[in-house]
């Protein structure tokens, strides 16, 4: 019993580690979508 439950474990494990870098990865986009944001506003205003 024990052999058949730790690839299971071992791949929700992975899963998990997937999950945790695809939710990094969101708020990085999320974040520099933000700041990308802000730089085009402050050289809008900057420069007209």
């Amino acid at each position: 019993m024990e052999k058949h439950l730790a690839p299971s474990r071992e791949y929700l494990a992975q899963r998990g580690h997937m999950v945790s870098f695809l939710m990094m990865a969101l708020m990085v986009t999320a974040w520099l979508n933000v700041f990308q944001d802000t730089v085009n506003a402050a050289a809008i205003s900057t420069y007209f």
